[in-house]
């Protein structure tokens, strides 16, 4: 993530049923979205299949900062297919460097709410419980927080 007229990913990423990736940007408030369709090792973008040269180059261009510094650990140690050693190395690295870590006291509220929400439901049939706004609505207006190795990406990793 990066703020002004930079690229601005919004994490979305989601697969279906029928392996179609979608990757959103946000370029100056425009929202644009990327279909990829995976078949075995090709990928077809529209009518065609991409070659292996532009498939690379788009491998490039939207793998994160954090993945290409410590992805192929990651994915050595394991939890999540790499993704809770990147998760607790971030953590760390933000608070050894002074940087805002990507969630904050409002994260943790919501995430720990979802037990109970859902034990009351149950208890209640399955009935429909609203999850509460511990931010007060400032959601709507709060400056997201840039998930860049800017600032940071020193800490080091002895296995």
């Amino acid at each position: 993530h990066t703020l002004g007229k930079e690229l601005f990913l919004t994490g979305t990423l989601v697969e279906n049923q029928d392996e179609v990736t979608i990757i959103s940007s946000r370029i100056s408030g425009r929202i644009d979205n990327l279909y990829i369709k995976t078949l075995g090792q090709k990928v077809s973008k529209g009518h065609s299949f991409m070659k292996a040269e532009e498939m690379k180059d788009l491998q490039t261009k939207y793998t994160p900062e954090i993945v290409q510094k410590v992805g192929e650990l990651a994915k050595q140690i394991g939890g999540h297919g790499g993704m809770d050693f990147m998760m607790d190395w971030r953590l760390i690295d933000c608070l050894r460097n002074g940087l805002p870590l990507d969630q904050d006291v409002y994260d943790a509220a919501l995430w720990s709410c979802i037990t109970p929400l859902s034990e009351w439901s149950v208890a209640n049939r399955s009935n429909s419980i609203d999850v509460p706004d511990f931010t007060g609505g400032n959601w709507k207006t709060n400056t997201p927080v840039p998930i860049t190795l800017e600032g940071g990406g020193t800490t080091k990793v002895r296995v």
